[in-house]
């Protein structure tokens, strides 16, 4: 399923464990281990461990000019000088280091003149992002089959080359378009499902009666068409 961020932390919050000084970001509760991505193009600018204050962090610096920062993760997965591309490239898995009082991340925005900015307008994007694999956000969020995906990849580099060529081939604005409408889509297949489903049903029951009116139909097809359906339905909830 996708999912859901619920801040614990707003921006410019003024609390005891900042000594009250402003929250220059946005902290949000996320399980140990949670799979971080930049939804931005950009560069990694720094990779930061420290004991204290963010943990571990990376600063990703957008072709917009802004400095991206997710801090207290567990574990960075880029380097200094690393391309990273909007919502492909794993940046790290979330954690609990630094001074952090339980598992959860720190995202802050930071302009090219040095100044912090609520990072709220784009909690959505960072949403989508986060978590299951770009090809998952249509089927829960269990890993797909490393077969299933090692197909996919040779039948992506048959067709149109080399994953990484293709994207770079196409121009920002529009690959965000329509990444952005396969994941609305996706999110709005997902949580119609019960109602569709239910609609099924009632199709199904439907063809029954007019088929055994007609003296033509029978049962059996249309129950297997909605058995179908339900099995369809039942492996994407369950990934």
């Amino acid at each position: 399923m996708p999912m859901k961020f619920v801040l614990s932390s707003p921006f410019g919050e003024l609390s005891e464990v900042r000594d009250f000084r402003p929250h220059t970001g946005i902290d949000i509760p996320l399980e140990v281990g949670t799979k971080l991505r930049s939804f931005v193009d950009g560069t990694v600018e720094r990779v930061i461990s420290v004991r204290d204050g963010l943990g571990k962090h990376v600063i990703i610096r957008g072709e917009d000019g802004n400095a991206y920062i997710y801090g207290h993760l567990e574990k960075i997965t880029v380097h200094k000088g690393d391309t990273v591309r909007a919502g492909m490239d794993i940046i790290g898995l979330s954690g609990n280091t630094g001074h952090s009082t339980g598992p959860h991340l720190h995202f802050a925005i930071q302009t090219i003149d040095g100044k912090y900015v609520d990072p709220a307008p784009v909690i959505k994007a960072l949403e989508s992002v986060t978590g299951a694999d770009p090809m998952n956000m249509f089927i829960g969020s269990q890993p797909v089959p490393g077969g299933l995906m090692d197909w996919l990849n040779k039948l992506s580099d048959g067709v149109v080359g080399k994953e990484r060529e293709v994207v770079q081939t196409v121009s920002n604005p529009v690959w965000a378009w329509i990444k952005a409408q396969m994941i609305d889509l996706g999110h709005w297949f997902v949580a119609n499902l019960p109602d569709i489903m239910g609609y099924g049903a009632i199709l199904a029951a439907v063809c029954i009666i007019l088929g055994s009116m007609a003296g033509k139909g029978g049962i059996l097809k249309p129950l297997a068409i909605y058995a179908g359906l339900l099995i369809l339905a039942l492996c994407i909830l369950g990934g």
